[in-house]
């Protein structure tokens, strides 16, 4: 009888979620609309119990989202941005395949360091500048900053949530993302497969440069407001130095941009006479969409639904070592692409690790060959992963309609490439070696 009514549930949140996919894929309806509805029903139901809304709504992410956008807001408006898209033209030498390119690849290195939605909302300014400088729509401009931080989130431990939840699993240190047991670590798989990845938009993107003249149109005057500038910065490099320290002191990672932006209002807000900050440099709808996308991700592992994946694994790994370490790139790439990736690695650690036991295949193989599906497999839409809904976001607040159809002839083509990149190289480093 439990069994049934397991199994029923399932059926439900399964049918719910694939509603919410089919109405934010038809586009007719805000995403942010169709996820609380389904979140609500979720919980309404019972699928997601009242007592596990909290833990599965990460605060931290909400927390940073807000923070970030306030304080980037008041980078944007110093004219800090103006300046830094003139250096990045210069640097680029003026060509706009050329700047998107160097955008991704600067979107991958700083969030190597920095979590994927700081990186996005820190460089989407820059991003919108480059755009409108070269005349052209930003939107792969914008997507491309989010890919590329998506793409490299973890390949250091300080890096994605699902990174520090391996770590801890297999007691690994800093170091062993790097270089483990003197090979190549999962870092230099991913960076490897950053550059070839990027190079897809070259491709993808050409529709959107068309228009586009052979140099950028400089006419624009970088208007700096030295004492907001000032303030701004300072705020926003404690903030990132708090962010890199943060676990040495055990602060939760909501709350160094939380600080910064009550900082940067309390001095801005009396003389501006203005919470337009708050008001209107703060994306609530994307907000709302990623807490219920959240939730709705909770909602399938509360039902059973992740760990009937993790057994269709189990089951299928008397195959060996090769061809289990594919599935689990690939089903966490299926997986990446439409539910937030913490409660699916909560679930998949305990499973790989128990699996590694009774087949006596190597757990370090299998959790790497994991975290690099969960990792470089997260950009095919943006409902997987939380920068890739920043951004739509920020693009919708510019005028930019971002369909799901758009942004899959964007991403898939980068996460394919990606994918097959770190999968062939995890062989050669993990398996065959």
């Amino acid at each position: 009888m439990e069994a049934n009514i397991m199994l029923n549930n399932m059926i439900i949140a399964i049918a719910i979620f694939v509603a919410s996919i089919v109405l934010i894929a038809w586009g007719r309806v805000h995403r942010a609309y169709v996820g609380l509805v389904s979140a609500a029903i979720f919980i309404v139901s019972g699928l997601l119990p009242l007592n596990k809304v909290l833990s599965y709504l990460d605060i931290n992410v909400i927390g940073l989202l807000t923070g970030m956008a306030v304080i980037t807001y008041y980078l944007e408006r110093s004219g800090f941005t103006d300046w830094v898209t003139i250096t990045f033209l210069k640097f680029s030498g003026f060509k706009p395949l050329n700047a998107l390119l160097i955008l991704a690849m600067l979107g991958s290195l700083i969030s190597a360091v920095l979590d994927n939605v700081s990186t996005t909302l820190l460089l989407a300014p820059i991003a919108f500048r480059l755009a409108s400088s070269f005349g052209v729509s930003a939107v792969p401009y914008v997507l491309a900053v989010a890919l590329g931080s998506n793409l490299v989130g973890a390949a250091l431990m300080i890096g994605d949530p699902p990174s520090m939840m391996v770590a801890s699993a297999l007691n690994l240190s800093f170091i062993d993302f790097i270089v483990f047991e003197g090979r190549p670590g999962v870092f230099f798989i991913i960076m490897a497969a950053c550059p070839i990845a990027a190079l897809t938009l070259l491709v993808t993107a050409k529709k959107y440069v068309k228009s586009s003249s052979s140099s950028a149109d400089l006419k624009f005057v970088v208007s700096k407001n030295e004492v907001v500038l000032a303030e701004a910065l300072t705020i926003f490099f404690l903030v990132v130095l708090l962010l890199s320290v943060r676990k040495m002191y055990e602060v939760p990672l909501w709350v160094p941009p939380i600080i910064g932006a009550l900082v940067i209002l309390a001095l801005r807000a009396p003389v501006e006479k203005s919470l337009d900050a708050i008001i209107k440099g703060v994306d609530w709808k994307t907000i709302a969409f990623v807490a219920s996308i959240l939730l709705m991700s909770g909602g399938l592992a509360e039902v059973g639904f992740i760990d009937l994946i993790a057994k269709k694994v189990y089951e299928a790994s008397g195959s060996g070592v090769v061809v289990t370490s594919a599935i689990l790139i690939w089903i966490s790439v299926l997986f990446s692409a439409f539910i937030d990736n913490i409660p699916y690695f909560a679930i998949m650690i305990p499973m790989v690790m128990t699996l590694s036991k009774l087949s006596g295949m190597d757990v370090y193989a299998l959790m790497w060959a994991l975290l690099i599906g969960g990792s470089l497999g997260g950009n095919c839409t943006y409902i997987g992963a939380s920068a890739n809904a920043v951004a739509v976001g920020l693009l919708e607040k510019r005028g930019y309609k971002v369909s799901f159809l758009e942004f899959t002839k964007l991403g898939v083509p980068y996460t394919m490439t990606a994918v097959l990149i770190g999968e062939a190289l995890h062989y050669l480093i993990f398996i065959h070696a």
